[in-house]
């Protein structure tokens, strides 16, 4: 399914990682599961910002309930090698009851192209029953704080 590309300006919040040699695989390339493993850092991190504005957020998120990863796709748009710097920007682009829909593009440098964009389904969850949960009102509003386009609501 083609999907367009989002700008560049629709992200407030950018995480830099570095990629480094041991990062390249056999083909001389930066290993395709990495892709996941940068997104990732870029998510906790707007997460960690998320709970800087949830008074307990944090604490809370890893016990009670808390987001739990239910599905990840990449589109690889270029190739990336290493080393290299990049600045992932991350934004919720949609929101659902239960579900953030977690979008990251990788952009060497201030590029405006990304080399890849990550998409990320996270659910609410409740780890004592074990069950999605409806997100609750201050996480809504902390990601509201963080986007400069509001997510689409599903």
């Amino acid at each position: 399914m083609k999907r367009d590309i989002p700008p560049r300006e629709w992200y407030a919040h950018f995480s830099p990682v570095q990629s480094v040699w041991g990062d390249m695989d056999a083909l001389g390339h930066v290993n395709n599961v990495l892709y996941f493993r940068y997104a990732e850092t870029a998510r906790l991190d707007y997460m960690q910002k998320m709970g800087t504005q949830v008074p307990g957020l944090d604490k809370r998120m890893w016990q009670d309930d808390g987001m739990i990863l239910a599905e990840i796709t990449c589109r690889f748009l270029q190739q990336l090698r290493a080393p290299a710097d990049l600045m992932l920007g991350t934004r919720v682009a949609r929101m659902g009851d239960k579900t953030l829909f977690f979008e990251t593009s990788m952009y060497l440098g201030d590029a405006t192209q990304p080399v890849a964009v990550v998409d990320a389904v996270i659910v609410w969850f409740n780890f004592q029953t074990q069950k999605a949960i409806s997100i609750p009102q201050e996480v809504r509003d902390a990601v509201m704080k963080i986007e400069v386009r509001a997510p689409e609501q599903v």
